[in-house]
């Protein structure tokens, strides 16, 4: 083990000082590091609109270019003028270069939903607003305008007048008012609402003003919603004059009844979840308003993606986007796309395709860069704590809900695992042993969160003796009060990284602690009835602190949410947020307390809009959580390895890694126009 560990350090030391050297590097590859000036005009990195342009520069376009691919359409009478398929206010894109037309992007999927979200999504996907490329501000994309009315309690949406479907349909508000009526009022599809909508636990309502403006009236204040649109889940809107045929409230009885019969689904759920793109679906015949129209359903062998000839942008010379043909995306697994990515087959992949936060996987890649047809591009990034795992504290077993609702237990867990084994074994040394937390600062690393993280089997097992767990007589188990061996049952989540292999080591040191632990892996995407209906004592994956871009109030990770999902325990997040009407509550004083204040703290994080105050309020949120330890912290990703590898022919490529929608891949383009082997 310690020359293992000696040789795990050496490696992560290595990737250590070629981080520190990239940040040094020029920009031979034509790419701009977050930060850096943006063409003609630093202080901008996208135009609203030609309005916004003319004011900062005194230039109005008034002609528009397109590829000669599109030009040879229009030419055919197979598609209208550019001029025609724009909105009269296209999103201007601001980078260092007038791009190139042509050529095929090419990159790699695993053939999961995992991999699509990682993939079509994180690549292409459109939000109502956009972070700029270094996550400090939500600007327009295609909503041209967020009008924040009065005390934030309301909003207006401008959208982009003559802005289109990839179809050539017209976008219009009837496309956001079939979404809001249609998915996010249905109690089938939405039955807890849309999260992002609702305020003291109502949704949001829809007013249609007109064809290009939605007022949006809240239930309270919620000085956070611009920041929420840069990154929304689900997208929206939705294509009415596509997706009203198969929903109840505007297709009739007979004619919904013969389409489900003819396409084979039980009922018109099915279907619609079929037909409607969704995070981890993508149905290639739904119009969408995205740079490239998928062609495939996300998870074929090759997913090939073509140029929209309705895209809404614009370079600042009047050039329609995007300036890439194609993209293909090829399905390998995770170890082929390293290999294809040295050998110059793959032109970019996001660095979670590849064993993101790994020192072994970065060091290789930058090992070949110099020889390779690719550059390797970091950034300060996401702090996820991998292989996270929570206990079941209302257990509908008595001797575990009392035993997992003693400190003492999770802090046995906590020191009982050997951290720096794992770290070495599984994420190569590049990992951080903490709990859960916000542990990278400007000012460097914070002890706070390594609290329970050093490995003390001697002072676990003396925790264990202290709760009145017994062994047996040749001491292999400790036992329950009916004299049967603890045993518990781990829900692994397989989508995250590093997370069953993590747990399959918790195992080996929990046995000699007497613990015997039985993973049971959890199917992405699928109906999980052990988490849903409480038959299961141990939960594995992944924890958060929350990013610039998604604040921890906004997932059920560290603080309940509006419905039973807190992965604490969902049975009290219902008390919670239900305000002791439903759920379980919780067993003490100073629990209920404590809850208490969390569903508080996120009643209050919303409709403040001084960013220091909420970020007072996550750290309280934060203190609460680490107080209980509810969850315990496996390996902090170091945020100074997220990356993501470009072919060095791409130009325009800028942001900060994790963050997708900023790049605005419609931006970047092939030097001399294809792709260079």
């Amino acid at each position: 083990m310690k020359r293992f560990f000696i040789f795990a350090v050496i490696l992560f030391a290595t990737a250590a000082l070629a981080i520190a050297g990239s940040t040094a590097e020029d920009d031979s590859g034509g790419m701009a590091a977050a930060g850096e000036p943006l063409g003609l005009y630093p202080q901008y990195w996208q135009f609203a609109d030609l309005d916004e342009m003319e004011d900062v520069t005194g230039i109005r376009l008034t002609e528009f270019g397109e590829s000669p691919q599109l030009a040879a359409r229009v030419a055919a009478g197979e598609l209208p003028p550019v001029e025609d398929r724009l909105p009269k206010q296209p999103l201007v894109v601001v980078r260092n270069e007038i791009g190139t037309y042509g050529g095929t992007l090419q990159t790699a999927h695993e053939g999961t939903a995992t991999g699509l979200v990682l993939t079509v999504y994180k690549f292409d996907q459109e939000f109502p607003g956009t972070w700029d490329p270094d996550v400090t501000e939500v600007r327009p994309n295609w909503l041209r305008e967020i009008e924040v009315v009065g005390d934030a309690s309301e909003y207006i949406w401008h959208m982009r007048e003559g802005m289109k479907w990839s179809d050539g349909a017209p976008m219009t508000a009837d496309d956001v008012m079939f979404w809001y009526e249609a998915e996010a009022l249905n109690e089938e599809l939405r039955p807890g609402g849309v999260r992002t909508f609702m305020v003291l636990g109502e949704m949001g309502v829809a007013q249609k003003i007109d064809d290009y403006t939605v007022k949006w009236s809240l239930a309270g204040p919620n000085g956070y919603w611009v920041q929420q649109h840069g990154i929304l889940w689900p997208p929206l809107p939705l294509p009415e004059h596509y997706l009203s045929e198969f929903h109840p409230d505007y297709a009739s009885e007979s004619d919904l009844a013969d389409i489900i019969a003819e396409e084979g689904f039980s009922d018109w759920l099915t279907l619609w979840n079929a037909k409607a793109t969704s995070v981890v679906h993508e149905n290639p015949e739904m119009p969408n308003n995205r740079a490239w129209i998928v062609l495939t359903d996300g998870m074929a062998p090759v997913n090939r993606m073509i140029r929209n000839p309705y895209y809404w942008k614009i370079d600042t010379a009047g050039n329609q986007l995007p300036y890439i043909d194609e993209i293909e995306s090829v399905l390998i697994d995770r170890d082929a796309m390293k290999l294809s990515v040295i050998a110059g087959e793959i032109d970019y992949i996001t660095g979670e395709l590849l064993d993101l936060w790994s020192a072994e996987t970065y060091a290789l890649l930058k090992e070949r860069e110099a020889d390779g047809n690719y550059i390797v591009k970091t950034s300060r990034g996401i702090v996820n704590n991998i292989g996270a795992f929570n206990l079941n504290l209302t257990h509908g077993d008595p001797f575990y809900r009392e035993l997992f609702n003693e400190k003492d237990f999770r802090v046995a867990l906590s020191i009982g695992i050997d951290r720096d084994e794992i770290n070495d074994t599984v994420m190569r040394g590049s990992g951080i042993p903490s709990q859960v937390g916000p542990t990278y600062k400007e000012e460097g690393w914070s002890d706070t969160w390594k609290v329970y993280t050093e490995y003390d089997p001697d002072e676990a097992n003396r925790l264990l003796d202290g709760l009145g767990l017994e062994w047996n007589g040749n001491r292999t188990a400790r036992l329950r009060p009916d004299g049967d061996p603890i045993q518990i049952v781990a829900l692994i989540e397989t989508w995250r990284i590093g997370a069953v292999e993590m747990t399959e080591m918790y195992t080996q040191y929990w046995a000699d602690l007497g613990l015997k632990i039985i993973a049971k892996p959890m199917e992405p995407n699928a109906k999980n009835f052990e988490w849903e209906e409480g038959r299961y004592e141990m939960r594995v994956g992944l924890s958060s602190a929350g990013h610039p871009m998604e604040s921890i109030f906004e997932d059920d990770r560290m603080v309940p949410l509006v419905a039973d999902s807190w992965v604490v325990d969902r049975n009290w997040g219902l008390w919670a947020t239900s305000g002791g009407e439903e759920g379980e509550e919780p067993p003490t004083a100073e629990l209920q307390a404590d809850i208490k204040r969390l569903w508080e703290l996120r009643g209050m994080f919303f409709p403040e809009s001084d960013a220091a105050k909420r970020e007072a309020m996550i750290d309280e949120a934060m203190a609460i959580n680490l107080k209980h330890l509810w969850t315990v912290g496996g390996m902090n990703a170091n945020p100074d390895l997220t990356f993501n590898p470009y072919n060095k022919g791409l130009r325009n490529v800028v942001g900060v890694t994790y963050a997708w929608s900023s790049h605005v891949p419609a931006a970047w383009f092939f030097e001399g126009g294809s792709r260079q082997e």
